[in-house]
């Protein structure tokens, strides 16, 4: 009986376990690895943005063109030092708070967070991607301003960050400056 009571409680805690992990807001029950779940705890009363955030016409599009794929985060080396670190989009569980946040990992360190956007009045219709390394990004021409920025071609990977039918962002790491950059590419 206590042997039935043992294998019952391992059943019970493997359960709990592997649900605590798995991604809040997607129809998928893909599972976050150890460096993600530290970073998700940073933010208590938070979700990793799934699927199920997204209004019906994000979620369309996004599921059709991006199969597989979760609209909340993006695994890249971002700064170049050879880690993988993490771009991730937050969803409060009570509200329509919502963030995003670009977390730099390293070999002796835990991820510190780099960067933070509040993207609340936008919840529902954002999503992240990566910009490949080598792209060259280039601020939109309906931006009104006399001082367009020169354009861009990334030395790392990094990220674009959708708000559907309104606007695109590409966020990088700038290495000459040490820090991360915004050009907006589509309005």
């Amino acid at each position: 009986m206590k042997q039935l009571y043992c294998i019952f409680f391992i059943i019970v805690i493997t359960v709990v376990t592997t649900s605590c992990c798995s991604i809040a807001g997607t129809e998928s029950k893909k599972e976050i690895n150890n460096e993600e779940m530290k970073i998700l705890n940073q933010f208590p009363g938070y979700h990793l943005l799934g699927l199920n955030d997204l209004d019906a016409q994000t979620r369309d599009f996004f599921s059709k063109k991006f199969q597989n794929e979760i609209p909340g985060i993006v695994k890249s080396d971002f700064n170049g030092d050879g880690y993988q670190d993490y771009a991730i989009l937050l969803r409060n569980n009570n509200s329509k708070k919502a963030k995003l946040v670009i977390s730099f990992c390293f070999a002796t360190s835990p991820c510190k967070n780099f960067y933070e956007l509040d993207v609340k009045n936008f919840y529902n219709i954002v999503y992240i991607r990566s910009v490949k390394q080598g792209a060259l990004i280039s601020q939109t021409t309906a931006i009104d301003t006399n001082n367009y920025p020169s354009p861009v071609m990334l030395k790392y990977d990094g990220v674009k960050l959708t708000y559907l039918g309104k606007a695109e962002i590409v966020i990088y790491w700038n290495e000459k400056l040490k820090k991360i950059e915004t050009i907006q590419t589509a309005d």
